[in-house]
């Protein structure tokens, strides 16, 4: 099972829509571990792990200091690594369809000055969107299908 979700995974990152993709299209020499750590931030952020809290301090590091450790490190000035942080973490809010690194990455925006464009906005409507589905989605397993039972016997009734 772990070899198929790898193989998958690796064929995600392969797509262009893939975070992968984005942050090698954002910078040229990028630090892959940061791949691995927004994916795992949006993993810990969304099942409430006791680490999420810990996100923000890494993020703080990486913006302002440029660095965690050896293997997870920005370069440029503050306002680059900013730039380049908050849309890596839009990238990952819409990889997952995660609110809270959707509001992360905002918060980075605001913090350096900058303001949403047209495709900002759009990448927000599309994590509200996926975010949305997955409530959806849950809320359908939880319930069991009698929410789908119970639409299937009022479009029966007309």
């Amino acid at each position: 099972m772990s070899e198929l979700l790898l193989s998958l995974l690796r064929e995600h990152d392969l797509s262009p829509r893939s975070l992968y993709s984005v942050v090698g299209a954002l910078q040229d020499d990028f630090c892959s571990a940061i791949v691995a750590f927004l994916r795992g931030a949006a993993l810990c952020i969304s099942v409430r792990h006791s680490f999420s809290p810990q996100v923000v301090h890494v993020l703080n590091d990486l913006l302002y200091e440029g660095f965690v450790n050896d293997t997870v490190s920005l370069d440029g000035g503050m306002t680059d690594r900013g730039v380049y942080l908050s849309r890596l973490l839009l990238k990952a809010a819409q990889e997952f369809g995660s609110e809270p690194l959707l509001y992360l990455g905002l918060g980075a925006m605001r913090a350096i000055g900058l303001s949403a464009s047209p495709s900002i906005s759009h990448q927000v409507t599309m994590t509200l969107v996926k975010a949305e589905r997955r409530k959806l989605d849950w809320a359908l397993k939880v319930s069991k299908g009698k929410v789908l039972n119970l639409l299937q016997k009022e479009d029966g009734d007309v």
